[in-house]
């Protein structure tokens, strides 16, 4: 059984008062993040089918694993706005004109267990830093699939989100930038741009924190 949001929010605060806040990587004090740790992490850039090019801060090795871990799982919002900065420089210049930037939504019935989607805390912090627009409702889940992390392979993870969303809007955008924490096969990236192309989307990029080789 999960803990509900609000027991998770109050037991944070617990810990907060309890320990001293700092770095997951090297213990520096103030930040669960620190600037030297993400200085080391490298920008990493690939194509996957259905979009135009996908961005990412980082490969998914330690210490963005437990960056990633410590915001999704354990409810570390906080995390959002360092992680959030690098993906947004992680962005080229010439990319943003035209732009809307839409989070990968989760299910209702996934954000409600979790009390927050994590996609869109990054979304924000990206749309802020590069003065872009931010569209959270333009992409919607179609119904409730099994967490990506238990299908065994890229086949199964394909099938798995085949129809998993739907466009909520009469008018899209013409680009949009897909935001998401991690990819490791791309399969929940490339159905959400299927979707959007299919809908008149004409480019698509995505950005996620990390990504797994």
């Amino acid at each position: 059984m999960r803990t509900p949001p609000a027991v998770q929010t109050f037991f944070r605060l617990i810990l907060d008062m309890l320990f001293p806040v700092e770095c997951l990587v090297c213990g520096a004090a103030g930040t669960y993040a620190c600037d030297d740790c993400l200085d080391e992490q490298i920008p990493q850039m690939t194509h996957l089918p259905e979009m135009d090019l996908m961005f990412s801060a980082s490969a998914y090795d330690p210490p963005a694993q437990q960056w990633i871990s410590a915001l999704k799982y354990h409810g570390v919002r906080s995390l959002a706005k360092p992680l959030g900065i690098r993906m947004a420089e992680a962005l080229p210049q010439t990319l943003f004109s035209g732009l809307t930037v839409v989070p990968i939504p989760l299910n209702p019935r996934r954000e409600r267990e979790r009390g927050f989607n994590q996609a869109s805390l990054l979304s924000k912090i990206i749309a802020a830093e590069r003065r872009i627009p931010l569209d959270s409702l333009l992409l919607k889940r179609s119904r409730y699939t099994t967490p990506q992390v238990k299908q065994e392979s890229r086949q199964q993870r394909l099938a798995n989100l085949t129809g998993a969303f739907h466009v909520s809007a009469p008018i899209l955008p013409r680009h949009v930038l897909l935001v998401d924490d991690v990819t490791t096969t791309g399969a929940t990236l490339e159905e959400a741009a299927r979707t959007l192309r299919t809908a008149g989307c004409q480019r698509i990029w995505a950005i996620t924190y990390a990504i797994k080789h």
